[in-house]
């Protein structure tokens, strides 16, 4: 897929307001693509607000001038009273990641997909027009730390640019400078299941798997379904698959990958455990990833550098947001940001990674059809032990899975309702690790984790 090729089609956009919509139709007008009509199920006159809300990492001056784009006439827009209107006649569609989740999408999506239209994201536009060299990193846990790790090592090594974009909700989009790229650039890419579903004939030139756990279950019709939608991602490519993830190796078809998850690759690059600043026995599972990525990068032709300058790229590394993230301290207690834990099995390694002194949890809303047995087991040893001393659980289906599983357990409306009752009780730290999905959108919409446990101090508990 090339612009050209692109120029001439009816092309839709699923997304007006969203990140990746926006940045698709903001792309292709810019580069001569005229056919363009856009939908968003909300509101004409709500339009706007919805676009600067979805929209947090533009600048003033980005978030202008692609609200100026979107609101020519000349691209077709449909809100709520005719979305949908005209896709029938589409030759293809950008369709947002998790358009079959919605009601209002049925049926004219999902009869536009049976009848053959081509359904594509913005990663196939990434992968397609890139002229460099393209690395893409999924996984059902720490594809964002992987990635976020990879760009900023990579950045310090590689003479030429580094971008870092997909679907990580902390950046915006690159569309716009991959046109202008070499061919000795790089280009990372986070990709979800989501994505991968509609990738197709697109392909990186490099993958990584970090693992593959059960995630996003209700959206698929078994474990395999899910697990084979991840190994998408590596045909085509040279693959860097986990060594220990047994779901990986039982279900991936690919020759001869390359295989990560040994230490002796720290001793490879003459590094030690601690020259990474990350807790936690999965983030090293993220850096022998990254390390095996960089070696493979390097025995390709891609990158050169010294061994020696890897050890002060990593120790200058910091957490990405939301990933075992410090936020600050609320009466001698740490609260650790790890919203970005959905899934029964990234609560694990979080648990893992701060189960050497006592400390407190935070669980909700609602799951994704994943199995809680094994964080079932890990909290109730941990809290027989007396290293866990409180599991708070916001409202929602996790609550009720949890009801009869024999932890003790504390039911909390909200963040507000846990941070007037911080106190050393809790012990060393306050893990906010929801184990899943809806925590942000019901608790924290237009609210802030770090305000929230900086503006409650405990003594208003009995005020």
């Amino acid at each position: 897929m090339n612009l050209e090729q692109l120029k001439p089609l009816n092309i839709h956009v699923i997304g007006l307001s969203a990140v990746e919509g926006s940045s698709i139709i903001e792309f292709l007008w810019s580069n001569g693509v005229r056919n363009i009509t856009a939908h968003d199920f909300c509101k004409k006159k709500g339009f706007v607000p919805r676009f600067a809300k979805r929209n947090p990492n533009l600048k003033t001056e980005e978030r202008k001038a692609r609200l100026q784009i979107l609101k020519l006439p000349e691209i077709r827009k449909h809100f709520e009273d005719s979305y949908l209107t005209g896709i029938e006649n589409a030759d293809l569609i950008f369709a947002s990641q998790a358009w079959y989740k919605y009601k209002f999408n049925f049926p004219k999506l999902k009869d536009a997909k049976e009848k053959g239209t081509p359904f594509k994201t913005i990663i196939n536009l990434y992968l397609d027009l890139f002229p460099g060299v393209t690395i893409g990193i999924t996984g059902s846990n720490g594809k964002t730390t992987t990635t976020s790790l990879a760009h900023h090592v990579l950045k310090s090594l590689h003479d030429g640019q580094v971008f870092s974009s997909g679907n990580i909700d902390s950046t915006s989009q690159d569309l716009d400078k991959i046109l202008s790229a070499s061919e000795s650039d790089i280009l990372i890419l986070e990709i979800s299941n989501r994505q991968l579903k509609l990738l197709e004939d697109s392909h990186a030139a490099f993958s990584i798997v970090t693992n593959i756990t059960e995630n996003h279950l209700d959206e698929h019709d078994s474990f395999q379904e899910y697990a084979e939608t991840k190994l998408r991602l590596c045909q085509g490519s040279i693959p860097i698959l986990n060594d220990k993830d047994e779901a990986t190796k039982l279900y991936s078809k690919i020759e001869n990958p390359i295989w990560f998850n040994n230490e002796d690759i720290l001793k490879e690059f003459k590094l030690k455990a601690s020259d990474y600043p990350l807790a936690g026995q999965h983030n090293l599972e993220n850096l022998y990833a990254v390390l095996h990525l960089l070696k493979t990068l390097k025995t390709n032709g891609k990158i050169n550098y010294e061994n020696s300058q890897i050890k002060s790229a990593l120790q200058s590394f910091k957490t990405p947001p939301r990933r075992l993230e410090p936020i600050g301290e609320l009466n001698g207690v740490n609260v650790i940001n790890d919203l970005s834990s959905t899934t029964p099995t990234s609560t694990v390694k979080a648990v893992e990674a701060f189960s050497d002194s006592a400390f407190s949890l935070v669980l909700g809303c609602d799951h994704k059809g994943g199995n809680y047995d094994e964080l079932i087991e890990k909290l109730s040893s941990l809290q027989k032990s007396g290293v866990l001393k409180k599991i708070f659980v916001l409202p929602g289906s996790i609550r009720e899975l949890l009801h009869n599983s024999g932890l003790e357990i504390t039911n909390a409306q909200n963040f507000e309702d846990i941070a007037i009752q911080t106190s050393p009780d809790f012990g060393k730290h306050l893990l906010v690790s929801p184990s899943g999905e809806h925590v942000i959108s019901v608790h924290l919409k237009n609210k802030n984790l770090k305000k929230i446990f900086s503006i409650c101090p405990p003594q208003q508990a009995n005020t």
